[in-house]
């Protein structure tokens, strides 16, 4: 048996747009690696001058984000159930010379803190009027120190402590 197979190939003159992804917010960036936490939300956005943008998202586990056609994508990463690298591509393309160009990002959402305990004291007491300690300690994290936040709730409001998102 012999089989046989074309590709046509067709050379444009046109200069190929520039595209870069630039991560905002939600982003930790550990030596040259983007990290996300697992519930988090970030933006990725499409850094070029044409206005036909294409994202698309290497995930099984990450639901498919709004905005595929923007120079903004919005994901917000499931509390659990998606961990490790996911790569984004988008494809910017010059309408007018269908010249076209893509850039890549790869997030790894890092797996949520465990290992540790926290401790309250006191056990009982009046959420609004006494002064509880909450101290955690013994949590490992991919993405250094893991932050905290506490809370109660009180006649239908919640109120958080601890550290600012």
């Amino acid at each position: 048996r012999v089989s046989t197979a074309s590709v046509t190939v067709k050379a444009i003159s046109a200069d190929l747009p520039k595209v870069s992804i630039v991560a905002d917010g939600g982003i930790t960036e550990i030596g040259g690696i983007y990290y996300t936490t697992p519930g988090g939300r970030f933006k990725l956005l499409a850094d070029t001058t044409v206005t036909s943008i294409a994202w698309s998202v290497n995930s099984d586990s990450l639901s498919t984000p709004n905005g595929l056609s923007s120079a903004v994508l919005v994901v917000d990463v499931p509390a659990t159930g998606v961990s490790g690298p996911i790569e984004f591509l988008v494809t910017a393309t010059n309408t007018s010379t269908a010249a076209s160009n893509l850039a890549t990002r790869t997030i790894v959402v890092a797996a949520a803190p465990s290992g540790g305990s926290c401790t309250v004291s006191p056990s009982y007491g009046d959420p609004v009027i006494t002064p509880f300690a909450v101290l955690c300690s013994g949590f490992r994290t991919d993405i250094g120190v893991p932050k905290f936040r506490m809370g109660m709730k009180h006649n239908g409001a919640t109120y958080l402590y601890g550290c600012p998102e």
